[in-house]
């Protein structure tokens, strides 16, 4: 990765970092037709990865509070073995 770029400048803050990247504004559809990025289309674009890093997020959280829970009930099951 180059040490230059947006990306490298804030991984070195932030573990996660994405960048958007349209080659001269323009996207292409599931036809192969071409449309111009708008203010708009980037608005959309945001609150969609805004949204898949939310549900990322909120999958992590899930995921590290069941992860405690079965070190906290497997502690409890050891101390109640030694009662």
């Amino acid at each position: 990765m180059k040490k230059a770029t947006a990306r490298a400048f804030m991984l070195s803050y932030i573990p996660y970092c994405y960048t958007v990247e349209s080659s001269l504004g323009i996207y292409r559809d599931i036809y192969h037709q071409d449309h111009p990025f708008t203010i708009n289309k980037w608005k959309e674009v945001g609150y969609k990865i805004a949204e898949a890093f939310k549900q990322i997020v909120e999958k992590i959280i899930v995921t590290e509070g069941n992860a405690l829970k079965r070190k906290q009930k497997k502690l409890k099951n050891n101390d109640n073995s030694f009662a």
